[in-house]
């Protein structure tokens, strides 16, 4: 039996945090544990009330937990957010979760499982159909703990803010490790082009500053150096 730890940065979006965790508990398999490992801000009034945790602690069951960090806002840095989840994780497998995710294939759980067996040395990145890139991009990595242990974080600690998955995915493809699962739907239901969407903004010009460091000497050295350990690691 395994665990898989889904590191889930979240703010202000209560009602999607709790459609991913249905949505976990009505497609996982029941063969292995599920730990959701949510980090939310201490600013965030929404994810902070008392009821919608209550909400959220009664879908646990004897292989689902729920856990909950909380830090100060540290926007835009999101990478150290999903770092803070890896810190607290018992996970053997580790997933980059977002609270727009919905999980939609039944025993996805035991299919991830099944994609690491085939990878006795455990680097490889395994993906599914986020339904917008494909097999394109990776842009939620499940990943080994030893692979993580390996290079000493889940994202670089360098501020990518939204180049996090371009990062581990240019990572792996150099390897190359890439494990695309077609038939593995975990849909990415990203809203943020509607103003009503609480987060609505927040992406401003901190996507192409975030690429731009990701192109940079000093984005391209980080892959390198990951690059180096990892190999060492692989059979």
């Amino acid at each position: 039996m395994k665990t898989i730890s889904i590191l889930t940065p979240a703010r202000r979006r209560p009602n999607n945090i709790l459609r991913m965790l249905n949505s976990i508990k009505q497609t996982k398999s029941g063969e292995h544990n599920i730990e959701v490992i949510f980090r939310t801000d201490y600013d965030d009034e929404l994810l902070q009330d008392k009821v919608f945790r209550g909400e959220c602690y009664c879908l646990i069951d004897p292989r689902l937990y729920i856990q909950f960090v909380d830090g100060p806002a540290t926007f835009p840095d999101l990478g150290c957010l999903w770092n803070e989840c890896y810190d607290v994780s018992f996970g053997d497998i580790l997933m980059c979760g977002g609270d727009d995710l919905v999980f939609e294939t039944k025993d996805w759980d035991r299919l991830i499982v099944s994609a690491f067996e085939k990878f006795p040395d455990e680097i490889v990145l395994v993906y599914g159909n986020d339904s917008n890139f494909g097999s394109g991009l990776a842009t939620h990595p499940i990943l080994s703990k030893k692979a993580v242990e390996t290079v000493g974080w889940f994202f670089p600690p360098i501020g990518l803010t939204y180049a996090n998955d371009n990062f581990i995915f240019n990572l792996y493809h150099r390897l190359p490790r890439l494990h695309f699962m077609g038939e593995l739907s975990i849909r990415h239901q990203w809203d943020g082009t509607n103003q009503n969407d609480p987060n609505y903004g927040r992406m401003g010009d901190h996507f192409d500053r975030s690429h731009e460091l990701l192109s940079s000497n000093e984005g391209q050295e980080w892959i390198r150096q990951a690059e180096i350990k990892l190999r060492k690691e692989m059979r």
